[in-house]
C-alpha cells in the first residue's frame, strides 16, 4: 500500500514532455535533416545532432518550467 502512494505522488510531481522529433527533421533555413544524418552516417553527425537535440530539449524544458511557475504564482503574492 505504501508502494502505491509513493507512485501516485511520483505520478503528480512528473511530466512527459515528448521528443522534437518534427524539429530535428526540419532544421531551418536549408530544411536539413539531422535525423536521417545521424543514422546515415553517425560518425560524422553523432555529436553534432546529440549537441542539437540537447539544445532543443533544454529549450522545451525551459518553456515548460516557465508556463509552470508562471501558473502557479497568484496575481496577488506576485505584486
Amino acid at each position: 500500500m505504501v508502494y502505491l502512494a509513493r507512485n501516485w505522488q511520483m505520478k503528480l510531481l512528473t511530466e512527459v514532455v515528448p521528443e522534437l522529433i518534427g524539429k530535428w527533421q526540419d532544421v531551418v533555413p536549408n530544411h536539413f535533416n539531422f535525423l536521417d544524418a545521424f543514422y546515415g552516417k553517425p560518425h560524422r553527425y553523432a555529436y553534432t545532432f546529440q549537441k542539437y537535440v540537447f539544445v532543443t530539449r533544454v529549450d522545451v524544458e525551459k518553456r515548460v518550467f516557465y508556463w509552470s511557475q508562471a501558473s502557479s504564482i497568484d496575481g496577488e503574492k506576485c505584486f
